[in-house]
C-alpha cells in the first residue's frame, strides 16, 4: 500500500512540477488521487463471515429445512422454513413462494451479497417479492432475522431490508 502511495505521489509531483505550475490544479489532482486510492482500498477489502461456535466450542453449522405446500386458491405456494443448529430445531415461519439457501459467497435473487455479520441465509420468492431469513452475528449474539425483498420497478429500485429479529440462538 505504501509503495503504491509513494509511487502515486512521486508521479503526481513530477506531473505537477513539470506540466502544471498552477497550485490549484495540483491540489485538485492530489485530492482526486487520494479519494480514488482511498475508495480503492476501502472497496477492495473482502470481508469474511465471522467464525461462529456452538456451545461445545465446535464451529456452528446451520441446516435449513423447507416444507412447501400446495398452491392455495390464489395459486400461491407457501414454504415453512426451519433451522437446525447445535442439535436444536427452530421453526422460523411460513413464507410465500419457494425458498432456497443462498450459500456463502453467492449472490441473492436481487444480485446482492450477504450483509456483514450474516453467516447463513435463505431467500423465499414469489411474483416479484419475498423474504430473506438470515443468521446474523451482532454484538456477540447469534440472531435469526427476517427481512423483506422486492424486485422494484422502473420508478422504484429493488429493495432488501426491514430485518426484524425473530429468534435469538
Amino acid at each position: 500500500m505504501f509503495i503504491v502511495g509513494w509511487k502515486a505521489l512521486a508521479l503526481l509531483k513530477f506531473f505537477c512540477y513539470d506540466f502544471c505550475m498552477n497550485k490549484k490544479i495540483a491540489i485538485t489532482l492530489l485530492v482526486i488521487i487520494i479519494i480514488v486510492l482511498g475508495a480503492y482500498f476501502l472497496l477492495s477489502k473482502t470481508g469474511t463471515a465471522p467464525e461462529v461456535s456452538d456451545t461445545n466450542g465446535e464451529p456452528a453449522s446451520y441446516k435449513w429445512n423447507f416444507v412447501e405446500s400446495e398452491p392455495d386458491t390464489l395459486g400461491v405456494s407457501h414454504t415453512t422454513v426451519a433451522l437446525e443448529t447445535s442439535g436444536r430445531s427452530y421453526t422460523i415461519g411460513t413464507f410465500d413462494g419457494s425458498c432456497k439457501e443462498v450459500k456463502t459467497g453467492e449472490l441473492g435473487v436481487l444480485s446482492e451479497p450477504s450483509d456483514p455479520g450474516e453467516v447463513s441465509r435463505v431467500q423465499c420468492w414469489f411474483a416479484g417479492g419475498g423474504n430473506e431469513i438470515g443468521v446474523f452475528m451482532e454484538g456477540g449474539k447469534t440472531l435469526v432475522k427476517v427481512g423483506e425483498l422486492g424486485e422494484g420497478s422502473e420508478e422504484d429500485p429493488a429493495f432488501r431490508g426491514n430485518f426484524q429479529t425473530v429468534v435469538e440462538l
